[in-house]
This record gives C-alpha cells, structure tokens and sequence, in this order.
C-alpha cells in the first residue's frame, strides 16, 4: 500500500488497483502486459462526472498524475476508455479465478508492487507470470475468454492461453 500525504492510499494488485480517500474507493482494472507496460484503465472525464459525485474531475487528474509517477515495482502506462467507474466497490474475487487462489492471496499480500518491495520490477512481473502459467497448467473444465479482451503483448495473450492450449483438463472457448 502506498500512503499519501494528504491521507490517500493505493493498493496496487496484479489485475487492479484501489484508490482510497476520504472513506471511498475507486478501483481501476489493469491488463498485465508479457510486453511493455502494464495498462491501467481509468474511466473517460465524460463518465467520471456522470457516473458519480464521490471524487472530483480535478482528483481524477490528480489521480491520473499519481498512478504514472509513483516509482511501482511495474512499468505501467493510463488508458482513458468508456468505462464506468468503480466505486467503493466490495466485490470479492469470482470464484474460479486467479485471484481467488490461495497462492494468489499470499503473494499479492506482499505488496510486491509497491516502491519499498525489495524485489525489482521483472522479479515481481516473473513471479506473476509463473502464478498464471500455474493457474492454467492447474485449470479444467471450460474456460471462456471473449475475443475482445486478449490484447496482443498481453500476459493473457502470451502465457495464459497458450498454457490453457496444452492443458488437456480444460476445453478453451474464444467467443
């Protein structure tokens, strides 16, 4: 967790990070990229403004400005899309996903992206893509991915599916 001056917080994880302020939270979602920097999603200045009241446009910039400068264990770049904000969600992690694992849940509570982590950044991305490969080596049953959410360079793209491919467990169903 990296904690600002002025009380703010981010909690960044593999697939999302959480800003929290003021007793609220936000959460972007991030695609982890096998090449170049990881994209974090950060809904468009029209959406923000309708979607909700709790954080203002000029905090979005600001938040913006944050997410690209702290030094974090991962190269990661903003990409405003329509989407609509999350905010102070409490979802729990779906059943049957990565991040409902065990091993999941031990390493992201080590904070590994965090500036103060003591690995490097390809330390920390090389223990992500191994627990993905494993996750998809451990996988059975179908598994559906849209077609849309597998960005070329991406880890989705580049470890998960051809991992699921070889799996004999797991029928893959592109849509």
């Amino acid at each position: 967790m990296v904690k600002m001056p002025d009380g703010a917080q981010f909690e960044m994880q593999w697939k999302q990070i959480k800003y929290i302020n003021g007793g609220h939270s936000v959460i972007f979602e991030i695609v982890p990229m096998f090449q170049g920097k990881d994209i974090i999603i950060v809904p468009s200045a029209q959406l923000w403004s309708k979607a909700q009241n709790v954080f203002s446009h000029q905090e979005r910039l600001e938040i913006i400005f944050l997410l690209e400068r702290i030094a974090w264990k991962r190269d990661v770049r903003v990409a405003e899309m329509d989407v609509m904000p999350d905010i102070d969600s409490h979802a729990s992690p779906v059943n049957g996903s990565i991040e409902s694992t065990q091993g999941y849940q031990e390493i992201a509570s080590k904070d590994l992206f965090d500036p103060q982590s003591p690995l490097s950044k390809s330390e920390v991305k090389e223990i992500y893509c191994i627990l993905e490969k494993r996750f998809a080596e451990g996988a059975s049953g179908m598994v559906t991915i849209p077609k849309d959410v597998i960005l070329q360079g991406s880890v989705l793209k580049e470890v998960s599916i051809p991992t699921l491919k070889k799996n004999k467990s797991v029928v893959l169903n592109l849509i």
